[in-house]
């Protein structure tokens, strides 16, 4: 179950990385309307799920999760030309180590100044 799981996560890191590939390409209002519109669209999916039988319900979960990924896609292709991404993770790292967050004023620094 464990290597199901790997894998599973595995091909959609790959798959979410040749997506931001391919959306870097595309310019920044583009984008922003594309996350938009996907955002609504899976809204709209999302609250499908609710009626119809069991398949109709599958169906519409499965739609709205692609839209979900695809959108999330979108606004990280979005921040990683605007934020400082290693700086950020780093900063996450640190949050779930319990370690303290900016281990020198020079971090925090390139942090602020994004």
């Amino acid at each position: 179950m464990e290597d199901t799981a790997g894998t599973i996560i595995e091909q959609l890191a790959r798959w979410a990385d040749a997506m931001t590939r391919t959306l870097a390409a595309w310019d920044t209002g583009t984008l922003i309307v594309l996350a938009v519109t996907l955002t609504v669209l899976a809204g709209v999916t999302g609250r499908a799920t609710t009626g119809g039988g069991l398949i109709r319900q599958i169906l519409w979960i499965t739609v709205t999760a692609i839209l979900t990924l695809i959108a999330v896609a979108t606004v990280w292709t979005i921040a990683s030309r605007y934020l400082p991404i290693p700086e950020l993770e780093m900063l996450l790292r640190n949050l779930a180590g319990h370690q303290p967050l900016f281990r020198s004023l020079d971090t925090a620094a390139r942090i602020l100044r994004w």
